[in-house]
């Protein structure tokens, strides 16, 4: 909550302005677009929607799976450069990996406050989720 004073035309003080921001969770996306639309309306000709994003709540299982493609991808370049080298994989010296953020690849519209009972357009779209990792291998 943000408290401020406003001034009149003359620059003297006549009273305060006080803004509040709310963040909200919503998991139905099918409900999502009411329950914004409705929270917007419900606050009067001072609401604002600031916008609208989305997050993966749990990416451990799509990050496992990137984790396995990587290094398999990564296995099958290392084979191919021993055998082009005429020489074997020995073993693992070093994995790293790094991950990033999932990227947000939604389009969440624009909105303007419309007739009560009109819902906030909302196309999740999808998200990324990346995993890079460096192997490094001995050659035998």
């Amino acid at each position: 909550m943000s408290v401020y004073p406003a001034y009149d035309n003359k620059g003297r003080r006549d009273g305060y302005s006080v803004s509040e921001t709310l963040t909200a969770k919503l998991r139905d996306l099918k409900k999502a677009g009411k329950t914004i639309s409705n929270a917007v309306l419900a606050g009067g000709n001072s609401a604002t929607l600031q916008g609208v994003s989305f997050a993966l709540e749990d990416n451990v299982a799509l990050l496992g799976k990137a984790r396995d493609a990587a290094y398999a991808q990564a296995k099958d370049k290392a084979l191919r450069y021993a055998g082009l080298s005429g020489r074997q994989l020995g073993e693992v010296q070093l994995v790293t990996e790094s991950t990033s953020a999932p990227q947000d690849l939604s389009r969440a519209k624009g909105f303007a406050a419309g007739p009560a009972g009109s819902a906030v357009p909302i196309d999740p779209g999808s998200s990324q989720v990346s995993v890079s990792v460096t192997v490094r291998w001995a050659l035998r």
